[in-house]
């Protein structure tokens, strides 16, 4: 399936955006339905048995309905600013830059705040910004640890939110497929690469150039694992290091069950292109246990905050360093995250010991 091009153009506008409309209206039906036999269960069971119940159905429908909704909301607001701009023909100017990121942190913002109510979604960020108050007026690069469902969300609405508004994101171009996230990242410049036939140099080519567009108050944010990790996808990993002939780099990849093994051409080609811009480690854990919809659906409503770390890489040195010294610092870094996230896991564990069952 060709996500990219004329043809990916033409599915992604005439067919999955109204489609998007018809199952916001379906879900709304659903939602209705669902919530008046809620409300008998809570009547009918909830006060006989003086608990009430955990109502899953209802909550992921809410969710389902709230993101359609906002989905439908976005189309129609890109719309607007499309036809506001001339068709297009004033697409870069800055208000248009500015309306479509205010309406990407919104819709990011207004999906995080429901879904702590509906979900038991909490975010609780480790910020050393007390130690480090200095803000310098240069681009910056953000690499992160790509795990978790709505770990990405939550880290792009953060960027945005608390640290600088202007974020551009290097992301698999499948996710295209999502109407309205189409929109909003391709207009607020989001680097799409992976597609089908695409090269690995196309792809370096393309980080490279974004870095070098950065404004001084601009982020580029990379995922260097390049998938969201799995137990599985860790396997595969180490197995596709070992079948190509890298011993040594599959046993690294071993000693890090947390995380899959980086990639450093992107990092590499992300800082060669923004020379001076400084760089920033994030890290999260908390919901990696939530691996498919079975997981996520014995979790709810979820007990466990999303955990963020983050911390600033010695951005000179990173500067002035050859391919392969970059290759070692991002194999390092990401073997501190790995033990980072084995030492949270492990505190959660003794606070779940610890805890009285109700």
């Amino acid at each position: 399936m060709t996500v990219s091009g004329p043809a990916g153009w033409l599915l992604r506008r005439c067919v999955l955006a109204p489609l998007v409309f018809v199952l916001a209206a379906l879900l709304l039906v659903g939602w209705a339905v669902t919530a008046l036999l809620t409300a008998v269960q809570v009547v009918l069971v909830g006060v006989w048995s003086r608990r009430l119940p955990r109502m899953r159905v209802l909550r992921l429908l809410t969710m389902a309905v709230a993101y359609a909704l906002g989905e439908c909301l976005c189309m129609v607001s890109c719309l607007v600013l499309w036809l506001c701009s001339g068709a297009g023909l004033w697409s870069r100017a800055g208000w248009v830059l500015s309306a479509h990121r205010s309406l990407l942190r919104g819709f990011l913002g207004a999906l995080l705040r429901l879904s702590a109510p509906v979900f038991g979604f909490r975010v609780a960020v480790e910020d050393p910004r007390l130690a480090q108050r200095e803000d310098r007026d240069v681009p910056r690069l953000v690499l992160a640890r790509h795990a978790g469902p709505g770990a990405s969300f939550a880290l792009a609405h953060l960027l945005m939110s608390r640290y600088r508004p202007g974020l551009h994101v290097v992301l698999k171009d499948t996710l295209r497929l999502d109407p309205a996230i189409d929109l909003l990242l391709t207009r607020t410049g989001c680097t799409w690469v992976g597609s089908r036939g695409a090269t690995r140099r196309t792809s370096v080519d393309q980080i490279r150039q974004a870095a070098s567009e950065l404004a001084p108050n601009q982020t580029l944010l990379l995922f260097p694992e390049g998938a969201d990790w799995t137990p599985v996808r860790h396997i595969a990993a180490v197995a596709k290091l070992r079948r190509r002939g890298l011993v040594r780099e599959a046993r690294a990849a071993l000693r890090m069950p947390h995380v899959l093994p980086p990639r450093s051409a992107g990092a590499t080609a992300a800082l060669r292109g923004a020379p001076g811009a400084d760089v920033l480690i994030f890290t999260h854990t908390g919901h990696e246990d939530l691996l498919d919809a079975q997981a996520a659906w014995d979790a709810l409503p979820l007990n466990t905050p999303l955990r963020f770390a983050w911390w600033q890489a010695p951005s000179h040195e990173l500067h002035a360093c050859d391919d392969d010294e970059l290759n070692t610092w991002l194999q390092r870094t990401w073997h501190d995250i790995d033990a980072w996230v084995g030492e949270q896991r492990a505190l959660e564990e003794m606070r779940s010991s610890t805890t009285p069952s109700s």
